[in-house]
């Protein structure tokens, strides 16, 4: 039986994951519903962003095969100075074809931005301006818990054949201005890897 966890509910237990379920991942095929992915010619951890795209002082931790319940083979946590769990996710998904992406992709945005009684709706905020130009499909969102008044935001976006989600704690961890910086080294990370890639 899978649990889904929302990104909301599961960040608290996201260091603990990190650290228990971190594995050596080696480039391998993988098989999703239909067949074997084709092996990407670079190791897929190459993929993820390490801390320097973060503000000073952050953290990141080893990656790992995540157990969330939607499918996506490869994630890293971060956590900034003080905080002792992880406040930040990147995952990376990776699909036969980028029709096959494009799909997977719609199932991302359903699964991750589902609201929730507890926060105000999803919505992109103006403060963030960041559009991704090279990818397929992109969705920027943010809501706050109602409760507690902390503003989370995430993305999701298609490269290609790789959909990958990002997640993160706001204010007071990371500013806007931050996430913009963290978005763009995503977009140039995998614009760099998606040349190497078989489409």
């Amino acid at each position: 039986m899978r649990i889904r966890l929302f990104p909301t509910r599961r960040l608290g237990l996201v260091g603990l994951i990190a650290v228990l379920v971190s594995s050596t991942l080696s480039c391998v095929d993988i098989t999703v519903d239909g067949g074997p992915v084709p092996t990407p010619s670079f190791p897929i951890e190459s993929l993820l962003l390490d801390e320097s795209a973060f503000p000073e002082g952050w953290t990141a931790y080893e990656a790992f095969e995540p157990r969330d319940g939607f499918g996506l083979p490869i994630a890293i946590t971060y956590s900034s100075p003080g905080y002792g769990g992880g406040i930040a996710v990147h995952e990376v998904d990776i699909s036969r074809n980028r029709e096959e992406a494009a799909e997977r992709y719609q199932e991302a945005v359903r699964f991750w931005f589902t609201d929730d009684e507890r926060y105000t709706a999803w919505s992109a905020p103006a403060e963030l301006r960041h559009r991704s130009a090279v990818a397929d499909q992109f969705r920027i969102g943010c809501h706050i818990h109602q409760e507690s008044g902390i503003r989370f935001c995430q993305a999701v976006t298609q490269y290609g054949r790789y959909v990958v989600w990002f997640h993160t704690y706001m204010s007071p961890y990371i500013t806007f201005a931050d996430l913009e910086r963290i978005l763009l080294a995503i977009d140039e990370r995998m614009a760099s890897y998606l040349e190497k890639d078989i489409d």
